[in-house]
């Protein structure tokens, strides 16, 4: 038994096992004793390399010990494994292990996965570590998760499941949402319907849970981009549970009173499909100046202002990738100086979150200066989808009234050729 005198851990010398999981196994190598001297073989890899460090991997995610995802990601990537397999092993990790669905763990994973490409190697395995770690965290001591199979008739047509996912969803039936989701997806619903059948339900109402399932929903196809659509049965209904227990804005006093903010959003509501359309141009770019002011006026203390000021952005034609840049921009600011608040009543402020707000600041600050096709994967069309779907009311605007107060269904907000 050899131990580690710098964290104590033991191994076997012959095995190379430890009694200390935290310090990982280490490799043997053949040793020879011939009288004083010592000679040590070097034994080539055998061909199962790639199935051993992704099953090292696993065995990391599921005793939550980071040295061993820390090791077995450097290994894999270090020999040349593609990045895809490790991202997608994790990813299944968190969305079996966690019984409440998609969280943070699988959106931080996603957001690294989405910079890998312009990351050097020694980034590359620092950032997909961190994202995996993050996964290994949402589901610490979490229940797993029991997936739903889908209906055992799959020619239901995909706008009567449209129908019946909205509405499980508005009535909060989780089961039924899911059960919905995932026969359109083993039917063979093409990736941009079940997108738009997603998005419908998580538009028809104004803003819910802070804006957190919406970006959730777009975090999950865009993972999907990284993995194949063939992964869409074990992340989409990952979204499930939080979309049905999401509080609309609508539910909250903060947006009826002291201004009512709906009344205020609905003319702008009803003008986006006719500014907008189905399908937004690229549009024009702000220069720094009025981006500048467009950001002063989101940070004012005026809605209709800010309401007005976007309205009247959108019909210049200017491109939603600038607006969303600054109404981030504008959020990042916000986050920063309610911090500062924050730390002059109080004398205390998180570092890490000192840290995120000011990195959104800078990298909303520079991202908007960066042409837009310099990121080709930006205008796919599942982007489109969620750009359309983040700008204007959901599905179809013909046939669709305004959202309402209250989760009750509006039965005129069916889906086009749908039923009950």
């Amino acid at each position: 038994m050899l131990t580690c005198h710098w964290h104590h851990a033991r191994f076997d010398l012959a095995s190379g096992g430890t009694l200390n999981p935290f310090a990982d196994d280490v490799k043997t190598f053949p040793v020879v004793l011939d009288g004083s001297e010592v000679s040590v073989e070097s034994v080539a890899d055998d061909d199962d390399w790639a199935a051993r460090g992704l099953a090292r991997l696993q065995r990391g995610l599921e005793t939550q010990l980071p040295l061993v995802l820390a090791k077995s990601t450097l290994a894999l990537l270090g020999r040349g494994l593609d990045i895809r397999e490790v991202l997608r092993l994790v990813a299944r990790f968190g969305a079996r292990y966690r019984a409440a669905g998609w969280g943070t763990g699988l959106t931080t994973l996603t957001a690294m996965a989405n910079v890998l490409p312009i990351l050097d190697t020694e980034e590359r395995t620092l950032a997909l570590f961190h994202g995996a770690l993050r996964v290994d965290e949402d589901c610490a001591g979490r229940a797993p998760r029991f997936g739903l199979a889908p209906l055992p008739a799959r020619s239901v047509s995909p706008a009567r499941l449209g129908a019946w996912f909205r509405e499980a969803v508005e009535v909060r039936d989780e089961d039924a949402a899911e059960r919905a989701l995932a026969t359109a997806i083993d039917g063979g619903m093409s990736e941009r319907a079940v997108a738009d059948m997603l998005f419908a339900a998580t538009t028809d109402h104004y803003f819910i849970d802070g804006g957190h399932t919406l970006d959730f929903v777009g975090r999950a196809f865009e993972l999907l981009e990284h993995l194949g659509w063939s992964e869409a049965p074990a992340i989409l209904p990952t979204l499930v549970r939080g979309l049905c227990r999401a509080t609309p804005s609508e539910e909250l006093g903060a947006w009826g009173h002291p201004l009512d903010l709906h009344a205020l959003l609905m003319p702008a509501l009803e003008r986006l499909p006719t500014i907008v359309g189905v399908q937004p141009p690229r549009g024009e770019r702000l220069s720094n100046a009025n981006f500048d002011g467009l950001v002063a006026t989101l940070l004012g203390e005026a809605p209709d202002v800010s309401v007005r000021a976007l309205t009247d952005a959108l019909t210049a034609r200017v491109a939603l990738v600038e607006l969303g840049q600054a109404v981030a921009h504008a959020a990042a600011l916000r986050i920063a100086r309610s911090r500062r608040r924050t730390t002059s009543a109080t004398g205390r402020l998180s570092t890490t979150r000192s840290r995120r707000a000011t990195l959104s600041i800078r990298l909303s600050g520079a991202r908007r200066r960066e042409s837009s096709r310099a990121h080709p994967r930006r205008v796919g069309p599942i982007h489109r989808c969620t750009r359309a779907h983040a700008a204007r009311p959901p599905a179809d605007l013909s046939s669709r009234a305004p959202a309402r107060a209250g989760r009750g269904l509006d039965p005129r907000r069916r889906v086009s050729g749908s039923t009950p």
